[in-house]
């Protein structure tokens, strides 16, 4: 990145959100083994929407995956409300939410996610600030590596609706399963 920036005469951050939308949208990881002041810089820009790349296998059975990257399985979100909201606060709750939900789902097409209205599909997190803990790593603030602590569920999330479903109830799984598929509309 550094070298394109100079090739360009500009700012290695501002690079890089060039190149974003030079490659029209084709360039969509930021990972966290960047700075910390560079994740934070980052998360303050009107354009960058929190996502992570992970997923949530079984802690036990055929599906177990020692393997898997929990952080941002089990940390990710948690860990933004915890670092950057509470903690170490670069973000409102407001803009971090936002930045979660229904930016990420506006800029994909999902229009019946992401905001609460009638008539579209109710994904509901709730959970209390104070006590939101990210428990899927023991690094703080986070560098790289990370030290993996498989099927750490975080702290702090009392309930979890999924398409008006209870799938997090009182901190403990229903297990229900009312997820779906998305596919972008144009897909």
């Amino acid at each position: 990145m550094a070298d394109i920036a100079a090739q360009r005469g500009s700012d290695g951050f501002d690079t890089f959100l060039d190149l974003i939308v030079e490659e029209d949208d084709q360039v969509v990881g930021i990972f966290d083994y960047i700075e910390e002041s560079n994740i934070r810089r980052l998360l303050q820009h009107p354009l960058v929407m929190i996502a992570s790349d992970g997923l949530v296998m079984p802690p036990a059975g055929e599906l177990d995956d020692p393997a898997s990257y929990w952080p941002c399985s089990y940390g990710e979100y948690p860990g933004v409300l915890e670092r950057y909201v509470h903690d170490q606060p670069v973000l409102t709750i407001e803009e971090a939410i936002r930045k979660m939900t229904s930016f990420p789902a506006q800029r994909f097409g999902l229009h019946d996610r992401g905001v609460l209205r009638p008539g579209l599909r109710a994904d509901i997190t709730v959970f209390d600030l104070e006590r939101v803990r990210d428990r899927a790593t023991n690094l703080f603030p986070h560098s790289f590596p990370f030290v993996n602590i498989p099927h750490a569920y975080p702290e702090g999330i009392d309930y979890v609706l999924v398409n008006g479903t209870p799938v997090i109830d009182g901190g403990e799984h229903t297990g229900a399963l009312p997820g779906r598929v998305l596919k972008h509309p144009r897909a």
